[in-house]
């Protein structure tokens, strides 16, 4: 009796913590989302840090060219994806149009099949295709959309990457610290075993959807897709989502492709593209 209740003490015990937690975490996402993003931007940056402290640099400067020079970049990146998606949400009605037609060449011959009447499923199926692109159209203007939130955010961002730049000695020195003394070579060859991984895992993880965006542009470019470096960019970003990135990636060129253009081949075309770098991808990872 004894053991048994032992047990149910610390099996709510532990679900009531679990619970804390999840709504700690829940309340407190204002917080950990930006902290947690700039220990990922500080695992990109330090390599540049590094470089430039060895070569004389002070901490401060090289930190600071580092979030610097990231700024640049990111606003650049930032613009650039902004402006294409103004033209991109400006010529929506164009792309209704030829969407429209797509639609109602393909729901000649399906509603055939299924025993539909070609208007009812031609209708349907118009609809449902208007509101996609039409939500689709609000959802980029709405990451788009600036609020006091993001300002907030964007501007805080470079704070917290140069602290944790700055101050990872002392963050490694309070680990050892509470480490028992046997334990602190073992400890130490762990926190540079994971310093070195993560640099390395985002650093390659980067220059990968760096050649992705590059690649997938110049394909869809050749392909004959409109708007294809935005659209290869926006698919190649989705490769920081582990083995299923391109295919979720692959979505958005793929219906893009479908609903504008004014031959399925091209459809067809970005299909095989795109199963075809995932096969590559995949043979590389595994």
């Amino acid at each position: 009796m004894d053991k048994r209740y032992q047990f149910f003490k610390k099996l709510t015990v532990y679900i009531v913590f679990f619970i804390v937690l999840i709504f700690a975490l829940i309340k407190s996402k204002e917080f950990l989302v930006p902290i947690l993003l700039a220990i990922l931007f500080s695992y990109l940056l330090y390599p540049i840090a590094q470089f430039l402290e060895k070569r004389g640099t002070p901490r401060i400067l090289s930190n600071l060219a580092a979030i610097f020079s990231a700024i640049l970049i990111l606003a650049g990146f930032i613009f650039f994806l902004s402006t294409q998606v103004s033209l991109l949400t400006e010529d929506l009605p164009r792309h209704m149009e030829q969407a429209t037609t797509n639609i109602n060449r393909i729901a000649g011959g399906f509603a055939s099949l299924i025993g539909v009447p070609e208007e009812q499923l031609r209708q349907r199926t118009i609809s449902m295709a208007a509101d996609f692109i039409e939500d689709y159209g609000e959802l980029l203007r709405s990451v788009f959309a600036v609020t006091t939130s993001t300002v907030v955010r964007i501007f805080l961002m470079p704070v917290y990457v140069f602290f944790l730049l700055y101050y990872r000695n002392k963050v490694f020195d309070v680990i050892l610290w509470m480490a028992k003394k046997d334990q602190k070579g073992e400890t130490q060859k762990i926190i540079n075993e994971v310093n070195a991984v993560s640099t390395n895992y985002m650093t390659g993880l980067l220059i990968v959807v760096l050649i992705l965006s590059i690649t997938h542009s110049v394909a869809l470019t050749i392909i004959g897709l409109e708007f294809a470096i935005l659209i290869g960019v926006v698919a190649a970003i989705f490769n920081f989502i582990p083995y299923f990135g391109t295919l979720i990636g692959a979505i958005f060129p793929l219906v893009f492709g479908f609903l504008t253009s004014d031959t399925l081949t091209t459809v067809l075309w970005i299909a095989i593209y795109f199963v075809r770098v995932y096969m590559i991808y995949c043979g590389k990872v595994i």
